[in-house]
Order: C-alpha cells, then sequence, then structure tokens
C-alpha cells in the first residue's frame, strides 16, 4: 500500500507535458495495462509503494486527466494486503462528496486492479506548511477545517471510517487552492451493523486519540475528529500538539492531555474548536457534523467556503 493513494509527492502545481500515447511498455501500470486501459495515455508516474504504482494519465477519448492507481496482485504477500485494497476502494466507491476524492471507476484485470481517480494538481497541505515560515491565518485554516469536517461527517454517514487523517492527506484540488479534498482511503474501515467501535490500533502516532493508544475498542468517528484538531493545531502553529522524543512519551502525553496551548494571539472561537476537538475523552468530543456548525467556521448557508478570491487563496 502507498503511504497515500497519489497524494502529497504531487508538490506543487505540476505542469502539461504531451502525453507518451497510449503504453507500449510493461514498465508503468502491469502486465494487464496495455491491454486493459488502452484509452489512457500516461504522462508519467506519480508514486510507487509495494505492490501499487499510481500514474499521471489522460483520457484519449475527452483530454481529461486522471490518476491511475495500479495494484499488482500478485506481489500482494498476505490476505491482508488484498482486504486493505478491498477495504480503500469499497470506501471510496460508497462516498460522494465534493471534499473527498472522486473514484471514477474500478477496473479487474487477471492479474492487476485498477483504480481510476480524480487528478488533483494543487499539491499537499503538507507541502504548505512545511514551506510556510508563518502559521495560516485563522480564516484560512478554519475554511479548511470546515471542508474536512465536511467531509468527514459525509464519510461516517455513509459508515466509513479514515484512520488517518493529516496534512499529507489533504491535497487541493488545482492550483488556485480554493478547495482541499480527504485522500487516501489506505486505512479505512467501514462500520459494521449499527456499531461505531473499532479495535485494530491505526494511524499516525502524533495524530492519534488517547483511545487509539490503548489497544481498546474505540468510536471511530471521534477519533477522526481527534486527528482533526490535530491538524488544526497544526496549521494555527506550525507545531503538533503534543510534543515528545519517542512513542511512549508521546503515548503519556496524549493519554494526559498534555499538549501545547494556543497562543494569545488566537482568538476564543480558535481555542474553543480546539479545545473541543482535542478533549481526552472520546464522549467530550464533537462529532463532525458538530463540527461543521461551530461558530469560528464559515458557514455554507452565509458564505461558500472559498469562492473565488478566498481567503485560503490569498493566504497560501
Amino acid at each position: 500500500m502507498l503511504g497515500s493513494p497519489y497524494l502529497a509527492v504531487a508538490a506543487k502545481p505540476q505542469p502539461h507535458p504531451r502525453p507518451a500515447g497510449p503504453l507500449r511498455s510493461r514498465s508503468y501500470g502491469g502486465a494487464d495495462f496495455q491491454g486493459v486501459l488502452a484509452g489512457y495515455a500516461v504522462i508519467g508516474p506519480i508514486a510507487q509503494g509495494a505492490f501499487s504504482q499510481v500514474l499521471r494519465a489522460q483520457r484519449v477519448s475527452s483530454d481529461e486527466e486522471v490518476a491511475i492507481k495500479c495494484f499488482n496482485r500478485r506481489k500482494m504477500t498476505d490476505s491482508e494486503d488484498a482486504d486493505g485494497m478491498r477495504r480503500e476502494l469499497d470506501a471510496l466507491r460508497s462516498l460522494s462528496h465534493k471534499h473527498v476524492m472522486r473514484l471514477h471507476e474500478r477496473i479487474d484485470a487477471p492479474s492487476s486492479t485498477y483504480a481510476i481517480m480524480e487528478y488533483l494538481s494543487g499539491g499537499s497541505l503538507k507541502l504548505v506548511l512545511a514551506q510556510r515560515s508563518t502559521p495560516l491565518p485563522e480564516a484560512a485554516a478554519a475554511a479548511i477545517v470546515a471542508q474536512l469536517a465536511s467531509a468527514l461527517a459525509h464519510c461516517h454517514e455513509r459508515g466509513v471510517i479514515h484512520r488517518d487523517v493529516k496534512a499529507a492527506n489533504v491535497l487541493f484540488a488545482d492550483s488556485s487552492r480554493r478547495a482541499v479534498k480527504l485522500v487516501d482511503f489506505g486505512f479505512a474501515m467501514p462500520l459494521s451493523g449499527r456499531s461505531t467501535q473499532l479495535m485494530p490500533k491505526c494511524g499516525t502516532p502524533s495524530h492519534m486519540a488517547p483511545e487509539v493508544h490503548l489497544h481498546r475498542s474505540y468510536d471511530g468517528r471521534r477519533a477522526d475528529v481527534f486527528a482533526l484538531g490535530v491538524l488544526c493545531f497544526q496549521m494555527l502553529t506550525l507545531l503538533l500538539p503534543f510534543d515528545a522524543p519517542n512513542l511512549e512519551a508521546l503515548k503519556v502525553r496524549v493519554l494526559k492531555g498534555h499538549r501545547r496551548p494556543l497562543g494569545q494571539s488566537h482568538s476564543a472561537g480558535a481555542k474553543s474548536l480546539v479545545n473541543a476537538m482535542l478533549q481526552t475523552s472520546a464522549h467530550d468530543r464533537p462529532d463532525a457534523a458538530r463540527v461543521c456548525s461551530h461558530p469560528w467556521l464559515p458557514q455554507p448557508q452565509h458564505s461558500p467556503p472559498l469562492p473565488s478570491g478566498s481567503k485560503i487563496a490569498g493566504a497560501l
């Protein structure tokens, strides 16, 4: 599994090189590619994983650019690899939201599976934050949180838990950077029946909720909100809220709620939402739908999240 579906490797808006034409070589996409996806012209590789590869390509019939994730099932060494691919693609297929990366089509071939996805050219939020010397303005951070909270609310309504919300898994849709999309559902887990409880420990340690660190069953929806709180704090400070020299010390800090505070320059609204999302007790944390209605965030009924000349576009 790649660390992302094609993700942060698209560090900045890409130029538009001439497509290489319909594929003539097995160097991209596996042995099945030429026969199954002859209608696509490959522009070039984007990312490479242990058993998957992501290509930037163009539909020959329409010139639409897409990202093609190619899973080589022959390289999957155990059933968990295949299960992870299935969960990722099932999650994407079940979702339809303007701030979640779209899966256009899944194609199964004898030895490979191909996921045709929308191509997001604006680069990752992780790179944007890494290149800044000052934190994002509150208005820009609030607009991004509003979009991601809306995306998570949709995921949770559809029974999908992301489990790895972080800056590397947030991409800007295009070079205008007016909209973000949640990507990389490689760790996604469906909720079974009416249960909201998950068991496997999963995610990025610095973004994992206290209950996830405890290796017990947990409410995946509230764990996603905690990770969003970590990301919000990071955008406002360029720092992570929980700082420790090693994983065990990090776990202790997270479990005790010992984190950096936001500064005096931050508004009461920003502090209110960050404090709510980073509550140590999952029961005290809002769900994603409640986050969407927090007064610090722009409300869609009053103003579109990122209109032309938006706060994010101006701030980044």
